[in-house]
């Protein structure tokens, strides 16, 4: 099917940053033209950018697509991650939380603390917090992006930018110790800022893809970062400089499926 082909297409461009056309042909069992097709469908809507011999994911709204899609991709690293991070919540900590699918997997854990301060701009996040009548849940304004449930746009900043947070918590695109925190897509780096400028610790959660990747916008360096979780595919040496600059690791469990 052509769908199932895209997201292949685009699983392994969002890990190696490069896909070439005749490996694809050989993975989706397709010929080179099918993927050829297949390829200037996907540059025509943005996704990437077909170069010699395959395609890059070099284009703003790369990592944009399909938030089903996203959220399938690295599906139990994600979860382990958000079991992981819950563990740094304490009860009456306030918290500003960016919607992303590496995040969404805190919404039902974050109704087992009590006495939160949240605001988020995912209306499901938002949802499942408040299902403990304990914490306080503020939604930031703005357009709704109805496909990922979340709220995009410049109202959103300026609704996180009016709150100070006890931790800011978020995903990224990209972490690069010469580059630092990167996203590919501009409103989501906006959104990432403005919880970073006001929480007092910002913890990324991050699945092992983003690490030495280098996304469109510079969301900070990594200096500004207290906390990284990721998971247990992420090795000692790519951890090493992190840890160097005083940045804490969380690293998640393999969970038994």
């Amino acid at each position: 099917m052509k769908q199932e082909r895209f997201d292949t297409i685009m699983a392994i461009l969002t890990k190696d940053h490069f896909a070439n056309m005749k490996n694809l042909a050989e993975v989706m069992d397709v010929s080179n033209e099918t993927v050829r097709r297949d390829l200037l469908e996907l540059q025509d809507q943005g996704m990437l950018r077909c170069v010699r011999g395959g395609a890059v994911l070099d284009t703003p709204t790369a990592n944009e697509y399909d938030i089903k899609v996203r959220i399938n991709t690295s599906a139990q690293e994600k979860q382990a991650i958000c079991q992981t991070a819950i563990g740094l919540i304490e009860d009456g900590d306030s918290l500003a939380i960016e919607a992303a699918t590496t995040t969404l997997g805190l919404g039902p854990l974050l109704a087992t603390k009590n006495d939160l301060t949240i605001i988020t701009n995912s209306i499901y996040i938002g949802n499942e917090a408040a299902k403990n009548p304990s914490n306080s849940v503020i939604i930031a304004g703005g357009t709704l992006d109805s496909t990922a449930q979340k709220n995009m746009g410049t109202m959103t900043v300026e609704a996180f930018k009016t709150v100070r947070a006890d931790k800011g918590i978020f995903s990224s695109s990209g972490i690069s110790p010469e580059f630092g925190v990167t996203e590919y897509n501009e409103r989501e780096a906006d959104v990432v800022k403005a919880i970073i400028e006001i929480s007092k610790s910002a913890i990324l959660l991050a699945d092992y893809r983003k690490f030495n990747l280098v996304g469109f916008r510079k969301l900070c360096d990594l200096d500004r970062i207290n906390t990284i979780v990721t998971d247990w595919h992420v090795n000692e040496k790519e951890l090493s400089p992190l840890r160097k600059m005083g940045i804490k690791i969380c690293c998640a469990d393999e969970e038994e499926e």
